[in-house]
């Protein structure tokens, strides 16, 4: 696959080049494994919910070809997040 150019070639630079992109991927694979392990999976999604939104800003911003991929994975992280959403109910429940 080669290369993006322009402006998604660009960023895609500074992440290799300052080595970022290490620490994305180090945190996509901490959060896949620990919602795959089905131990921790509130932890899990909450890793990898920043992840999904920088991939959505990337390709709705930079490369608008990838954004199918991009919706399909936010889907299966939405899939997930449903059945999970017991653990992240106090977050929307309103202080008194």
């Amino acid at each position: 696959m080669p290369a993006p150019s322009g402006p998604a070639g660009e960023f895609m630079g500074v992440l290799f080049s300052t080595g970022y992109y290490v620490v994305i991927f180090a945190t996509q694979v901490v959060g896949g494994a620990l919602v795959l392990s089905n131990r921790w999976v509130a932890l899990g999604l909450t890793l990898l919910g920043p992840v999904l939104v920088n991939i959505l800003t990337f390709h709705v911003t930079m490369a608008p070809a990838g954004l199918p991929m991009a919706f399909v994975t936010l889907a299966l992280w939405g899939g997930v997040f449903y059945q999970h959403r017991a653990a992240f109910a106090p977050l929307f429940r309103k202080l008194e």
